[in-house]
């Protein structure tokens, strides 16, 4: 499909792919319009590979050439070799050939270093054209099936939970949160996962002290909420259910010496409290 041979519109080739697994820039070039999105490479054939694998799936991150190859199909764009280049001068020469090139190109963002950003003028471009816009159901399917099975790095998660650190959820979108999940139901799949994933996992001391802290007394969603009969009985029904298959989860354990110290102990401290706050209210009486 692909034949070395020189292109005079901009002295790019097109070629084989034995002649990829180099550095260099390279452009996605619209037989039609002759647009083009241009991009740089430590291995071109990898990158033209992804770039492919991305496009046929309709998950490109580049909108503009997405909606292209969508419009105009695969059979009229072909992958173009401008420039063979060190990978040190790859940054540079991107740039140049971005700035450069005559006709319009599909290309949205600025190159720094080996990081990619939208430039000012296209994040406002974008803010503006999305503004207000809720998406349709099908707009959300299709972006649940694009992020299904990415995983973020590690380095990407860490920077997502920087981010939402010390942010406090306001009222009105824990509400929504609220009303988005109530009624769904985890499947068994879905349970085992999280199960699987916090199995082994122990919370630190001070971790608990928050947790214990910030569900105390009114802090606590159910405070002074009392369950009623049918609640009761759905509990117990769905607890008599679960035991019949798994059988008890205490069922043949026996409590450690530790744990039966730790125990009695807590039971006399209980005990204690109640007696010195009953002997407190006969007094005020």
């Amino acid at each position: 499909m692909y034949q070395l041979r020189k292109d005079l519109t901009y002295g790019g080739y097109i070629i084989d792919y034995m002649d990829l697994n180099t550095s260099g820039i390279y452009a996605i070039r619209n037989m039609i319009n002759e647009k083009v999105y241009i991009g740089s490479s430590t291995n071109m054939y990898r990158r033209r590979s992804k770039h492919f694998s991305y496009l046929r799936n309709n998950r490109h991150c580049n909108n503009h050439l997405q909606n292209a190859w969508n419009k105009y199909g695969e059979n009229n764009f072909g992958f173009e070799v401008l420039e063979y280049v060190p990978e040190e001068n790859l940054v540079e020469r991107e740039k140049t050939w971005i700035t450069n090139y005559s006709n319009e190109v599909y290309n949205l963002t600025e190159v720094v270093e080996k990081e990619f950003r939208l430039s000012e003028e296209t994040k406002r471009k974008i803010g503006k054209a999305n503004k207000g816009k809720v998406p349709s159901e099908e707009a959300k399917q299709k972006m649940s099936k694009a992020h299904k099975g990415l995983r973020p790095s590690e380095e990407t998660i860490q920077k997502m939970s920087k981010a939402q650190k010390g942010k406090i959820v306001s009222e009105e979108t824990r509400k929504k949160i609220s009303k988005i999940h109530k009624g769904k139901t985890l499947s068994e799949e879905t349970r085992q996962k999280i199960s699987k994933a916090n199995k082994g996992k122990k919370l630190s001391k001070a971790h608990k002290d928050k947790i214990s802290q910030k569900t105390k007394g009114k802090n606590n969603p159910h405070y002074g909420h009392r369950h009623t009969e049918e609640s009761k009985k759905k509990i117990a029904e769905t607890a008599r259910r679960r035991y019949a298959k798994d059988g008890h989860p205490w069922l043949g354990r026996k409590h450690s010496e530790e744990s039966k110290l730790k125990i009695s102990q807590t039971l006399k401290d209980n005990t204690n409290r109640i007696a010195q706050r009953n002997k407190l209210q006969l007094t005020l009486w």
